[in-house]
């Protein structure tokens, strides 16, 4: 089933809508195919400060955000195709079906890639991160696609490997557009690419707006961190655990990797 995305490209609302589909406990396998605006997306538990050059995104205006996600840190723009797949309940391979699904995306295209942990890759350069989160009631994971993107914004405004190594620090790799290989290639045409492999493997999906628990947990999770400073920057909630209600908003997810 796709999910209908935000009449948006801001990407506080856009992952914060993600988490929202998680906190909900997906009913059912879906899929969301969403475009968001230019920023840096670090992992949930990464330091701004080891991902990102903050200082050519201050001169240009690019924002900071995180997800709830694990993974490395990612620019985006709007020649990024942003995919993410849910699963109920306990799914740790969440993150192999959607590579698994791009990497046939990409054949479908035309090109040769091949995968590992932590992307997809075509003639030894990273085209796709990936990345998830996977709790009791439901599992996520993310894909972002480059298809116009220029290599040398990531490079602009994502810092280089730092000299002491941590475990949560982004796997540096090259890095190369879609459009690199194919030209004139863009979003929509791999979108369509990537909804016709849902078609043969799971029938025409249809589409469905967002339930109400989903706007619910959307609209919350902005309130309580996407549209903080402070939880893109530090990864700390605006809410404290001294309330039983709000507690969960700084727990960790059970498992967050990629």
């Amino acid at each position: 089933m796709l999910l209908e995305q935000p009449v948006t490209i801001d990407n506080r609302v856009n992952l914060a809508t993600d988490e929202a589909l998680l906190r909900a406990c997906p009913p059912a396998p879906a899929m969301r195919v969403w475009v968001g605006s230019r920023c840096v997306v670090v992992g949930r538990g990464q330091r701004v400060s080891r991902e990102v050059d903050t200082a050519a995104c201050a001169r240009d205006g690019v924002p900071v955000y995180r997800r709830s996600s694990g993974g490395g840190a990612v620019y985006h723009d709007t020649g990024n195709l942003n995919l993410t797949l849910l699963r109920p309940g306990w799914r740790p391979s969440v993150k192999d079906d959607l590579a698994d699904l791009v990497v046939a995306a990409l054949i479908a295209l035309g090109l040769p890639p091949h995968r590992d942990d932590r992307g997809v890759h075509v003639d030894g350069a990273k085209v796709s991160g990936l990345a998830c989160q996977v709790t009791r009631t439901g599992s996520l994971a993310h894909a972002s696609l480059l298809v116009t993107t220029a290599p040398d914004r990531i490079s602009t405004y994502l810092s280089p490997a730092p000299t002491d190594p941590h475990p949560l620090d982004s796997v540096r790799a090259p890095v190369r557009p879609l459009a690199d290989y194919l030209p004139g290639i863009d979003l929509a045409t791999v979108g369509a690419a990537v909804t016709d492999v849902l078609d043969r493997r799971h029938g025409h999906p249809t589409a469905r707006p967002p339930s109400p628990a989903e706007l619910h947990w959307r609209d919350r999770l902005l309130a309580e961190r996407y549209l903080h400073l402070s939880w893109h920057l530090t990864g700390t909630s605006r809410e404290t655990t001294t309330s039983k209600e709000t507690t969960w908003t700084t727990r960790p997810a059970l498992s967050s990797t990629a």
